[in-house]
């Protein structure tokens, strides 16, 4: 009988057929699937991949186009750091692709590229464990299709970290054990891998990928107690470490000024995985997916992406099944190598539950990976070990004809190890009964949801739930009929499992769509009205934000460039989406979280400075309605769960949104009133108003409120004397026990109603309520209310409701912040509200020289009127030019997110010489978060640049890096040459 590590026919390590043709597969595949839907007009893209990778590739490549370093992004966060950012993979030889490619056609083609590495290496990487190719084929695909990488593909940058893993493996494995002549060019494909995993910009990438290699080098280290694989293996680390500088040296001192200087344990744990969220490892779609093949949307507590492990079907067989032939074969022996993986997936699975471990501290504590997020991420072990120990179950079944081996079935124990097969089957059916028989609140216990499941979604979901009962029952009579079946049969059967099992898989992923191409192109109707409303594209304009934290309009957000779509169509935003933020800038202005502004700052004058001209936000930041009918229902939330900061499921092809850990807490318009004094506030939106409701209170012995009510109309002004219109039905709207008077042209009268004796801040007043009715309906966007009474008089609250019979409260995140006179109600753009900022400042301007470098300071010294400083901004694509005149010494303040790689250099034409002097040139000064340089009197010109000294450095250490690959491939060609030559001599 066969010996299990005796090579099969096929499986010897040269390059055979069938390996020919297996890689013609991987090299051919990933083409035809992100191509062809390219040549239709769809490329696929979805998620971070569309929001933020695919756009800060663009703008890398653009630069490098242009010959410049990619080292800044003037489009997000008022600037921020690319290169350093992470984020960009500015630096990773896919991104040269948008350099030379039309940016849809080098987007596809990098996608293609990650599969072919992933596929090709860990195929590599099997064959070289001797196994035979049918074996490999099975583990490489499942590697590619299942799991992590099946699922992950919306961060690019985070597959093509994991899709180099395999070949590091491939090269730590041939240190160990290929002839001394090859050691240098294998140390130099491991150094390589170990660079592109950093130029990824994936850190979790980088962390967790190298850390698996590093486990499988210990292993090996162990297995071969080689000494010169430690020593090849410290080179390639010296290679990655040199080559990769180019993106970590950068990113170190991002991390350093960023909101990840200082992790805690809460931001360590944030993600793990669940106990309830295992059921998912078995039946990947138990709680909804992406809207596809009738599956309903996800209805799970977080992110369906994030908790994507699923090996498949044949995986969970294969890890309770191989050791079992050890276990049946009792004159054997048993396979070689195959238990290192079992080590590694059950670290994957360790690390992936995170704080639901009892090490979860302990590992806070281990340096670097204390530091990231997001632990579930780690199923990425678990998928990589269970498609090795896929392949190593396949082995076995085909060079292993007949029965065990002198095993005794009729013994209690061994026919309880020979349902081990089963296992997985048996786990799926339990699961799908369940859902079967308990419907919607199994289905709502699993998903931790707050609200009831629908009955056509638990409908939908038991039918998932009875697919997977009716597959798992079929691969249980399959496993019972493998020894019965000849090799042939063996791998057409398995197969047909595989495809069904993974391509079912995959093709439900989120990844599966294609974007709107005006979004991709940066041409939709709203991104033009945004451009025209800011006064053209460019990073120096007028900033815009959206806010909108629980993404009530979801669908609209592409067509209006969130952020960091923004980067396409070139309009600068003060928000973006990137993972990292400056600390500093994230504390004032709360824009790291997606589609939220901090109100403070909005209110402050922080935005302001920043060039916030356009807000586009919702009407229930301002206003909630509290009855009546709604003009314009919200999608993607509702009432019951938003306190809870739960967004309900809609049925797009969008994962579920998480709540943002930052929501600002929901404020009322009130206020303290002296006599004369006046206030307004914004509604939200431009609507007619049938009348006012104010609750207030007063000191005892006033006999009225003395308010007096007013409008803001839609171009800013407010209207204290309200033009009479037709009769509108006085009274229809008059709220009980409340006596109504209406407004004439000439203002208005009203009796003080419903008054209580009660206390203000320890002064003793009466609670009342006043309501004021619009004989005339009023078309406004605000509310004003000027005091003309005696005393001191405190607002409580404002109601108002509108002719088509809907209450309102002014009450919202934004009340309070955003206020009439301040910024200006400027008309919808889809089922967004516009509103225009009236105090923003130019992107560049000049104050006094004694301005205190503070944003105070730059708040409180206007800017000086172009009448007496003369500008103009020349953009280049790595320096910004700036002519300024001013008859004394003055300070230019340049209106960019402060980084201390920025420098000014500032020259002074010399008639003379008819050349221009340098008087300054060095770093720019900071003003609050803002950049300035202080200019002499006359004509001059300040040039801003990025050029950091660590980025010089760090080009310095990766061409050394790459000289020393070179090295390392001639002395290994050197090396085999003479071996060749000897080996000639011999013979």
């Amino acid at each position: 009988m066969m010996e299990q590590n005796e090579p099969l026919h096929g499986a010897r390590i040269g390059i055979g057929r069938f390996d020919r043709w297996a890689a013609v597969g991987f090299l051919v595949l990933p083409l035809i699937v992100f191509l062809v839907p390219l040549a239709f007009g769809h490329p696929l893209m979805a998620g971070d991949d569309l929001n933020q990778n695919f756009p800060l590739r663009k703008l890398a490549a653009q630069d490098i186009a242009h010959f410049h370093g990619p080292l800044w992004d003037p489009y997000i966060w008022s600037g921020t750091p690319l290169l350093g950012g992470f984020n960009a993979g500015a630096a990773f030889p896919s991104t040269l692709l948008f350099v030379i490619l039309p940016a849809k056609f080098a987007w596809s083609l990098g996608e293609a590229m990650v599969f072919m590495v992933a596929g090709l290496g860990m195929y590599a990487f099997l064959r070289a464990l001797k196994l035979a190719p049918i074996s490999a084929l099975f583990g490489s695909a499942t590697w590619c299709l299942a799991g992590f990488m099946g699922s992950q593909l919306v961060h690019l940058e985070l597959v093509q970290a994991w899709g180099l893993v395999p070949v590091a493996l491939l090269a730590i494995l041939r240190l160990g054990e290929c002839p001394k002549g090859s050691r240098p060019m294998w140390s130099a494909v491991l150094g390589i891998c170990l660079a592109l995993i950093v130029l990824t910009g994936s850190p979790e990438g980088l962390i967790e990928g190298t850390g698996l290699i590093g486990v499988y080098f210990v292993y090996r280290l162990w297995v071969t107690r080689s000494f010169a694989l430690v020593v090849w293996t410290v080179i390639a680390g010296a290679v990655g470490v040199l080559i990769g500088s180019i993106q970590w040296l950068p990113g170190l001192a991002v991390i350093s000024t960023s909101q990840r200087s200082a992790t805690n344990y809460h931001f360590f744990v944030s993600g793990s995985i669940e106990p309830s969220e295992i059921p998912n490892l078995f039946i990947p779609y138990l709680l909804g997916g992406f809207g596809r093949f009738g599956i309903p949307s996800y209805i799970g507590e977080y992110s369906l992406t994030e908790i994507s492990g699923y090996p498949g079907i044949l995986a969970m067989v294969a890890i309770v099944s191989l050791p079992l032939k050890g276990v049946l074969r009792q004159g054997q022996r048993a396979s070689k190598g195959w238990g290192i993986w079992y080590v590694i997936g059950a670290l994957g699975i360790i690390l992936a539950l995170g704080e639901n471990t009892p090490i979860d501290h302990l590992l806070y504590r281990v340096p670097a990976y204390g530091s990231l997020r997001l632990p579930s991420r780690n199923l990425a072990w678990l998928d990589l070990a269970a498609s090795v120990i896929l392949a190593y179950w396949v082995q076995s079944l085909i060079g292993w004809k007949g029965r065990e081996a002198r095993g005794d079935s009729r013994t209690t124990a061994l026919r309880w190890v020979r349902m081990l097969p089963y296992l997985p089957s048996a786990v799926i059916a339990l699961i799908s009964i369940s859902v079967l028989a308990g419907g919607g609140w199994v289905i709502s216990s699993l998903a931790h949801v707050p609200v009831a499941v629908a009955d056509t979604r638990v409908t939908a979901l038991r039918a998932v739930a009875l697919v997977a009962l009716v597959f798992s029952t079929g691969v249980a009579v399959l496993i019972y009929l493998l020894p019965r079946l000849r090799r042939p049969q063996i791998i057409i059967w398995l197969s047909a499992v595989l495809v069904l099992d993974l391509g079912f898989y995959a093709a439900n992923q989120w990844w599966v769509q294609s974007p709107s191409n005006k979004v991709i192109d940066a041409s939709t109707a709203q991104m033009h009205t945004i451009s025209t409303y800011l006064g053209g594209r460019g990073h120096v304009s007028p900033r815009y934000a959206i806010y909108d934290p629980y993404r009530h309009h979801i669908d609209e957000l592409n067509e209006l460039a969130q952020p960091d779509l923004n980067v396409l169509a070139r309009l600068p935003s003060v928000q973006g989406y990137g993972s990292l933020i400056s600390s500093s800038y994230e504390k004032s202005t709360g824009t790291h979280q997606q589609l939220t502004v901090n109100p403070a700052s909005l209110a402050n004058g922080t935005m302001d400075l920043f060039g916030l001209k356009l807000l586009l936000t919702t009407q229930d930041a301002f206003s909630t309605q509290i009855s009546g009918p709604r003009l314009a229902p919200e999608t993607g939330s509702t009432a019951s769960s938003a306190s809870r900061g739960y967004s309900a499921p809609s049925d797009l092809v969008y994962p579920p949104l998480s709540p943002p850990s930052y929501v600002p807490g929901v404020t009322i318009a009130q206020g303290t009133f002296r006599p004369g004094e006046t206030r307004s506030w914004l509604t939200g939106d431009d609507q007619y108003i049938s009348s006012i409701r104010v609750t207030y209170s007063k000191a005892h012995g006033e006999s009225a409120s003395g308010l007096e009510p007013g409008v803001v109309r839609v171009g800013g002004q407010t209207a204290w004397s309200l033009p009479q219109r037709a009769q509108s039905g006085v009274g229809e709207n008059a709220q009980p026990g409340v006596e109504q008077k209406s407004l004439s042209a000439q203002g208005a009268q009203s009796t003080q109603t419903d008054i209580a004796s009660g206390s203000s801040n320890g002064v003793n007043s009466s609670l009342g309520s006043e309501t004021f009715y619009f004989q005339d309906a009023q078309d406004a966007s605000g509310i004003a209310l000027k005091y003309t009474g005696t005393g001191q008089l405190s607002v409580r609250n404002i109601e108002y409701m509108t002719v088509s019979g809907a209450l309102f409260e002014l009450k919202g995140s934004l009340q309070g912040s955003v206020l009439p006179g301040h910024w200006q109600y400027a008309g919808h753009l889809g089922d967004y509200i516009a509103f225009e900022n009236l105090d923003v400042r130019p992107a560049v301007w000049v104050v006094p020289l004694n301005t205190p470098l503070t944003e105070a300071g730059l708040l409180a010294s206007r800017p000086v009127p172009y009448s007496s400083a003369k500008m103009s901004l020349e953009v280049d694509w790595a320096e910004d030019a700036v002519k300024v005149y001013s008859p004394v010494p003055a300070r230019l303040v340049f209106s960019m997110n402060y980084d201390p790689g920025w420098s000014a250099s500032i020259s002074v034409y010399n008639p003379a010489t008819q050349y221009p002097d340098i008087v300054s040139d060095g770093p720019v000064i900071r003003a609050g978060f803002l950049q300035t340089a202080q200019v002499p009197a006359g004509k001059s010109t300040v040039r801003f640049s990025m050029g950091p000294s660590y980025y010089v450095k760090a080009r310095e250490l990766t061409a050394f890096g790459v000289v020393l690959v070179l090295a390392l491939l001639f002395a290994s060609l050197l090396l085999s040459r003479r071996r060749l030559e000897r080996l000639t001599r011999q013979r």
